[in-house]
């Protein structure tokens, strides 16, 4: 899996690929978008690219959507006082892919579901005491 960003670059699918990052805020390779901090791969954002006959804001409605979708997997986090509202994250990421695919003249769309995971490991759920 690669990482490419370079603005200046003579290969067209190589600045296609960092067009794309650049409009996403992909940038700096290890620090990037997915939940993980992971980047998106240069073969990824090649593929959307053959997809949409290199249509930048096309890709960048497709991988917002994409990370829309990857962000949904992390849910909002309580430690004590501290709160983490990470699926306005993913609301984001899918009103990004909804501008994005406006200008690309496409409609893409997500609905986001916001989930608190307060897991006690010693709570028996009635569901549990059912199946017993």
């Amino acid at each position: 899996m690669t990482f490419t960003y370079d603005l200046s670059e003579d290969d067209e699918n190589l600045l296609n690929i960092s067009r794309v990052r650049l409009e996403l805020g992909d940038t700096q390779q290890d620090a990037g978008v997915r939940p993980s901090g992971a980047n998106l791969t240069d073969e990824e954002i090649l593929f959307w690219l053959e997809e949409e006959s290199n249509d930048i804001m096309r890709v960048v409605a497709r991988a917002a959507q994409a990370l829309a979708l990857a962000w949904t997997t992390v849910t909002n986090i309580t430690v004590g006082p501290r709160r983490e509202e990470l699926g306005q994250v993913a609301e984001g990421w899918a009103k990004r892919a909804g501008l994005a695919g406006s200008a690309a003249g496409i409609v893409y769309g997500a609905r986001i579901i916001s989930l608190d995971n307060k897991h006690n490991p010693y709570r028996v759920r009635p569901e549990d005491e059912m199946s017993r």
